[in-house]
């Protein structure tokens, strides 16, 4: 069903699109009382389960029950940030690499997608755009997969290489198995880049990477977490190597519970390539809860936390774990 919805949503054009785009927002504004959470349900097969109504949800802040204002099953266009980890081992790149066709393949012509790449740095490889061609040209080329030192190599041998150029190389007398990447900062790049996009589009990171992360990124984690509460953009990644190995340790983990997202690991290239499209169709199809609040904002912004229940048993509910109100003015 709603697969032909897609289909239906495509046939009608650009005009529909661009209307489309000028309906309200469905994401969270933090300066609005209207709190507006995105939902996935599943059942225990990992299947979406597609037909639910209003009344089928209760939701809840801190503990209370809210009323539910507002309510969407419709599919809506995507603005995607596609993070893709260059520092990546050579075989694994080059996996990874073979699965960009599917890729591309995942993003409907009216969805809008950035891709961007990192290791210590942030780099735009396409920049946003509806064009499908233009993005799979720009992933075709980019540089990605690093040189990483052997187990029996001196310490303080030299450092691993990313295209020919030193990535943090170690101190010396340390030895350095895998190269530095700052994936809290590609996060945090990729959520200011999505604030700028059409507010009419669902905000989505998809991040790609083994999650390997520097202790040396710039973002503290806590303000990290803060921003993404904030920003309505949700997380997904898809964990590679040492994150299929150390699921819940992995830092590609904390992405998910403050925006509503998901960690998929993978390492071979058929089970990475059907998560691209489970991925966007999950972006596209999310429930749109909405409530207003029974507790005024107060004057220091504190957590207030988000639990998101259905009635029918035995389904799983993923959804943001809260949010962070703008806090009210102080009384003079």
């Amino acid at each position: 069903m709603r697969h032909a919805a897609v289909f239906i949503l495509a046939t009608l054009g650009t005009a529909l699109g661009a209307a489309q785009l000028q309906q309200p927002t469905p994401v969270f504004r933090a300066r609005v009382e209207q709190v507006v959470v995105p939902v996935t349900v599943k059942d225990a097969q990992g299947r979406l389960v597609e037909d639910l109504g209003a009344g089928d949800f209760r939701l809840l802040e801190d503990g209370v029950e809210q009323k539910i204002t507002g309510f969407s099953a419709d599919p809506a266009p995507l603005a995607v940030a596609v993070l893709i980890d260059a520092a990546l081992s050579r075989p694994t790149a080059q996996r990874l690499r073979a699965t960009f066709p599917s890729l591309i393949e995942a993003f409907s012509e009216f969805d809008e997608v950035g891709v961007f790449s990192f290791d210590t740095a942030f780099r735009t490889v396409a920049g946003f755009t509806t064009d499908r061609e233009r993005v799979a040209a720009a992933v075709r080329t980019m540089e990605m997969g690093a040189e990483y030192s052997h187990p029996g190599e001196p310490l303080g041998s030299g450092a691993p290489r990313i295209n020919g150029w030193p990535v943090g190389g170690p101190a010396a007398g340390v030895s350095r198995r895998q190269p530095a990447k700052n994936i809290d900062d590609a996060v945090l790049a990729g959520v200011r880049l999505l604030a700028g996009r059409d507010p009419g589009r669902r905000r989505l990171i998809l991040l790609i990477s083994d999650g390997l992360n520097s202790p040396r990124h710039q973002t503290p984690a806590e303000n990290l977490l803060a921003t993404l509460r904030k920003s309505g953009v949700v997380v997904h990644t898809i964990g590679l190597d040492d994150a299929k190995l150390s699921r819940r340790e992995s830092a590609l983990a904390r992405y998910g519970p403050p925006t509503g997202g998901e960690l998929f690991t993978a390492v071979k290239k058929t089970a990475i390539e059907p998560l691209y499209a489970q991925i966007t169709e999950q972006a596209r199809y999310y429930y749109i809860l909405t409530y207003v609040p029974q507790r005024p904002p107060t004057v220091a912004p504190v957590f207030r936390s988000i639990e998101v229940r259905v009635k029918r048993p035995a389904l799983n509910v993923i959804a943001r774990d809260g949010y962070i109100p703008e806090p009210r003015a102080p009384q003079p």
